[in-house]
């Protein structure tokens, strides 16, 4: 009989440790958050295209019979929702009238310049990637403008500095 009881005083034993061992197991947990802040911009070039200047090339004041002209396309992307405006304006600009100058900046060229496009004065939001805007810049000199230029031998360069402006 002292065996039977110790047989069942160890299976006694055996279960209350099963019992206490499953009554003291405890789940802890944690969470972790997953998050990322999206920064929205405005760029110029993003994709395959580029912005052309507005070059209206080599022009002889002796034999030009047609107001040269010449059209230059500014690319632009904003992120998705992101409200921006568009502004341009020449270097060279004086009430109200575009000019290119020379480099000394004492001779210079009245040109009409017309912008188109998603161009000055617009406002939007973006629209992402990879959908580009653009900004067309048409200009055009009066023949009349160009008689009288100053010029050299070798041609004398005028220019204007054209700011696209994209405020977001």
């Amino acid at each position: 009989m002292k065996r039977i009881t110790k047989l069942g005083l160890t299976a006694v034993a055996s279960a209350m440790l099963a019992i206490s061992g499953s009554a003291l197991a405890v789940d802890l947990t944690k969470n972790v958050t997953a998050k990322v802040k999206v920064q929205g911009s405005c760029v110029f070039d993003k994709h395959s295209t580029s912005s052309t200047e507005l070059n209206f090339g080599t022009v002889d004041t002796t034999t030009v019979a047609v107001d040269p002209t010449a059209t230059a396309t500014v690319f632009y992307n904003c992120s998705k929702n992101i409200a921006y405006s568009v502004t341009v304006a020449g270097g060279n600009d004086s009430g109200g009238n575009s000019f290119l100058k020379d480099a000394g900046g004492t001779n210079s060229i009245q040109y009409s310049r017309t912008v188109t496009g998603a161009g000055a004065g617009q406002t939007g939001a973006g629209i992402g990637a990879p959908q580009e805007k653009q900004v067309k810049i048409d200009g055009s000199i009066a023949v009349a403008n160009l008689v009288d230029a100053a010029s050299t031998g070798a041609g004398l360069d005028y220019t204007d500095v054209i700011t696209v402006t994209v405020t977001y």
